[in-house]
């Protein structure tokens, strides 16, 4: 037969097994909740026309210099960027403000939507962006899931045509360009690769999850 403090042993371990599960489950509730917390409040969409104040990396096409009409997806990996389906490479210059010789375009035959992987997880990103009149939507992912999104009327001639997404982290930018016309040229994209938390920012995100988590216990038990 098992002896009793046996089972009191038995016992004490599945009450701290309990509790280490219970404690860890609330800790990762608490930082999900801090980085939603977070993004809702710092995460800013990007419409002007310089583009980035202090981008760490600005790719203007000129460091590979491609024949004209070459398909582009991978060659410009090693700066960091990837394009998906192919865009093209287009060496004459452009009437449209921020689009200089040597830049992309997602013609012949048009494609849309179309996306811009980087290599690497970035916090911000933004290009100079020229389609015929339209709206266009925009869409930051971060391992296929959205981010963030926002649509905004495009014009060839508009000088504030910079387009991004500041303050959140991501690995694509979706471009789905409105009818009638679905062309466009695009150029400087510029871009922060998106830094590891510090042990101080974990924490910072653990008591905003905690207060807002708490707050909502709260109120659910004075209901």
């Amino acid at each position: 037969m098992l002896s009793v403090t046996f089972l009191k042993c038995i016992y004490q371990g599945i009450q701290t097994m309990n509790m280490l599960a219970k404690n860890l489950f609330v800790f990762a509730g608490s930082i999900a909740v801090g980085m939603a917390f977070a993004r809702s409040t710092e995460a800013l969409t990007l419409n002007n026309s310089t583009g980035l104040i202090d981008p760490a990396q600005t790719i203007t096409f000129n460091e590979i210099e491609l024949p004209n009409n070459t398909s582009v997806i991978d060659q410009y990996s090693s700066l960091g960027v990837e394009f998906s389906p192919n865009l093209v490479f287009e060496t004459s210059s452009s009437p449209s403000p921020n689009i200089t010789a040597n830049q992309l375009k997602n013609f012949p035959p048009v494609t849309n939507p179309f996306s811009i992987h980087f290599t690497d997880k970035v916090s911000s990103a933004a290009f100079a962006f020229a389609p015929p009149p339209s709206t266009s939507t925009f869409t930051a992912l971060l391992d296929g899931s959205v981010v963030e999104s926002f649509s905004s009327p495009t014009h060839p001639f508009n000088s504030n045509n910079f387009f991004g997404f500041t303050d959140i982290v991501f690995d694509e930018i979706r471009i789905d360009i409105g009818e009638p016309v679905n062309s466009m040229r695009l150029d400087n994209i510029q871009f922060t690769v998106a830094s590891t938390p510090e042990p101080s920012s974990i924490l910072g995100l653990l008591v905003a999850g905690s207060i807002v988590t708490g707050t909502a216990l709260k109120k659910k038990r004075s209901t």
